[in-house]
C-alpha cells in the first residue's frame, strides 16, 4: 500500500513539475475513460476470466474498505466468484486528473458485496499505454450498519444472524470472510479453529445448504462488544449450541471470538 501511494504521489509530482512542457497535451475527458475502463471490467468479470481480469490491476492494487482490506488476488477472487446470474453494475458518479495519467473517481456498486449499494473511490494510473487500477477505499463507512445500542442486543445480534444466514445459503464463499476479524478463533471441544479454518468448512457446505442460526441470549459487555449465545443447524452434522463475541472494527460488527457452550 505504502508503495501505491508513492507511485500516485510521484504521478502528481511528476505532472506538476513538467506541466509547463506540455502545455497543448490533451487528456481525454475523465469520465469518459472511466466509464469505457468499467465496460471493460464488466465484461471481464462476466466472462469470469481470471487472467484478463489481473491485467487491469497493479500487481500492488490494495482496496480499504470498512471491515478488512483486499489485495489484487483477493479482489479477483470475489469478483469471479460471484453467484451465477448475479446482476452487478458500476456506474461513475465523478472523475478528475489529478496527474497528467492518473485519474480519481468514484463509483456507485451495486450487486458485488451483501449491501445492495455503496460507493467507493479508486485511482487509474497509465501502465503500458492502458489505464489500470492501483488502489481503492470506501469514501464513508457506515456505523453498526445492522444494529445500534439503542436497539438492544438482541435486535443487534439477530440482524447480524440474518445477514450471515443469507451471505453463507448463497454459496458466495468470497463474502464469507467478511464476518470475521483476521484473528478469529474458535475454541472447539477438540482443538481451536482460527478464520481460515471456519471459512473452509463453510465453503465445503452442500450447494443451496441453508444454515440456520438461532439466538438464546445475549448482552452487551462493552460499548461496541457483544456476547451472544446461538444454536445453530445446517452448519455440522449436528445441532451446535456455542457462544461468540462480536465488536464493532471499522464501524462494522464483526466477530472477534467463539468458543462452545459445553462440551461433553
Amino acid at each position: 500500500m505504502r508503495y501505491l501511494k508513492l507511485l500516485v504521489f510521484s504521478s502528481i509530482l511528476f505532472g506538476a513539475l513538467h506541466a509547463d512542457f506540455f502545455p497543448s497535451y490533451a487528456t481525454p475527458d475523465p469520465i469518459a475513460v472511466v466509464s469505457s475502463f468499467l465496460t471493460k471490467l464488466v465484461r471481464t468479470i462476466e466472462k469470469v476470466d481470471k487472467i484478463q481480469l489481473g491485467v487491469l490491476f497493479h500487481d500492488g492494487f490494495a482496496f480499504e474498505g470498512c471491515s478488512r482490506n483486499l489485495g489484487k488476488s483477493q479482489l479477483i477472487e470475489l469478483l469471479t466468484t460471484l453467484r451465477p446470474g448475479t446482476q452487478f453494475s458500476f456506474t461513475p458518479i465523478k472523475a478528475s486528473y489529478i496527474a497528467p495519467h492518473t485519474i480519481q473517481y468514484r463509483v456507485a456498486i451495486q450487486g458485488i458485496a451483501s449491501t445492495n449499494y455503496f460507493e467507493a473511490d479508486f485511482v487509474l494510473n497509465v501502465h503500458n499505454g492502458n489505464f489500470i487500477l492501483v488502489s481503492g477505499k470506501r469514501p464513508e463507512c457506515p456505523r453498526n450498519p445492522i444494529g445500534t445500542a439503542r436497539e438492544g442486543s438482541d435486535a443487534t445480534v439477530n440482524k447480524f444472524l440474518g445477514i450471515m444466514e443469507s451471505v453463507i445459503g448463497s454459496g458466495n464463499v468470497a463474502h464469507f470472510g467478511m464476518f470475521f476479524e483476521d484473528g478469529f478463533l474458535f475454541n472447539g471441544c477438540k482443538g481451536n479453529y482460527g478464520k481460515q479454518q471456519v471459512l473452509g468448512l463453510l465453503s465445503k457446505l452442500p450447494k443451496g445448504a441453508r444454515p440456520v442460526f438461532r439466538l438464546v441470549w445475549s448482552r452487551y459487555i462493552g460499548d461496541n462488544s457483544i456476547e451472544y449465545q446461538v444454536i445453530s443447524r445446517g452448519v455440522g452434522q449436528k445441532e451446535v449450541t456455542a457462544i461468540f463475541n462480536l465488536r464493532v472494527l471499522n464501524n462494522t460488527w464483526i466477530l472477534h471470538s467463539g468458543r462452545m457452550a459445553q462440551c461433553q
